[in-house]
């Protein structure tokens, strides 16, 4: 693997990486790759994890645009909302 963490095709996080370095890698590559919805996915874990609830709650909500089949991702945006107290909401 190589040293900057990302595997040969680039979209592996190295998992030994601190949370700081794989916090930036994701928003870096959701930048550089706005239309890939896994990119959002793993941008709302990293959001959510950090407690920046409303960054992932976004990050979801960009997701689904670019992904409506994917219907776990609802379920994920749920439980954020359910951690923000809004869950009347969850049925959005």
């Amino acid at each position: 693997m190589p040293s900057d963490g990302r595997s040969r095709g680039g979209y592996s996080l190295e998992v030994r990486a601190p949370a700081a370095r794989r916090a930036a890698w994701v928003v870096v590559h959701a930048a550089a790759h706005p239309e890939y919805a896994p990119a959002w996915e793993t941008r709302a874990h990293a959001m959510e994890s950090r407690g920046d609830l409303v960054g992932a709650l976004r990050a979801y909500d960009r997701q689904i645009a670019l992904d409506p089949a994917a219907s776990e991702r609802r379920f994920n945006r749920c439980n954020v909302l359910a951690r923000l107290d809004a869950l009347p909401e969850a049925g959005h």
